[in-house]
């Protein structure tokens, strides 16, 4: 199951952006949106809005916000962010139900976003940050950090006999592993020089035997 690292802070992502201009110079300050963030990673750019009134506050409501993610993916675009660009939208509380249906529709019509953007609703067990933590983070930030402790000698010297007892491997590859074994407890490359030489003497006896069988 994966598992996020929920100590990465999403604000360090966060855009430092008028957002208040921002709404202005779209046209969109009066569409019932609210923009809250614009995160920014290596990754993606998200966007997380919400609907003041709910959608049927505005019937441009959509068309809005399909302008607003336009304008700021050619914005990135301009200054060599060539990125996917992600909505992450809230449904206010009490029409939870109702508005995620409408969401969910948008994000399904390709006719209107085109590809140029995607929608991402936010369920009732996430969070914007949740979201925005696992979207735009690469590996470092979706998995939490593992510390690795080394195997001491006997743990690895028992993971071949374990695998030599499996009965899932051949006869060579068995007496490989236990000369690997007893190498290892014994410190000295011996027994694996001697598994070499008795490979090679069997090639050798399998090539005189195929020699005198030849006419």
């Amino acid at each position: 199951m994966k598992m996020e690292d929920k100590s990465f802070d999403v604000n360090e992502w966060v855009l430092d952006v008028d957002l208040e201009s921002l709404m202005d110079y779209t046209e969109c300050k009066d569409s019932g949106l609210n923009i809250h963030n614009i995160y920014l990673s290596d990754v993606a750019l998200a966007v997380h809005v919400s609907c003041r009134n709910g959608v049927s506050g505005s019937s441009n409501t959509r068309e809005h916000l399909g302008r607003l993610l336009r304008f700021l993916s050619g914005c990135a675009g301009e200054v060599g962010f060539v990125l996917p660009v992600l909505c992450v939208i809230d449904a206010p509380d009490g029409k939870r139900a109702i508005e995620k249906t409408v969401f969910d529709q948008w994000a399904a019509d390709q006719d209107w976003h085109r590809g140029d953007f995607s929608i991402i609703v936010i369920s009732d067990d996430q969070t914007p940050e949740d979201i925005i933590r696992r979207t735009l983070g690469g590996v470092a930030t979706a998995w939490p950090p593992v510390e690795l402790e080394p195997h001491d000698l006997d743990a690895i010297i028992n993971s071949f006999e374990s695998e030599r007892r499996s009965q899932q491997v051949s006869d060579n590859y068995a007496s490989l592993l236990a000369a690997m074994a007893v190498a290892l407890r014994e410190g000295s490359g011996a027994p694996i020089s001697k598994w070499l030489d008795e490979r090679i003497n069997d090639v050798r006896r399998l090539m005189a035997g195929r020699d005198t069988n030849e006419p």
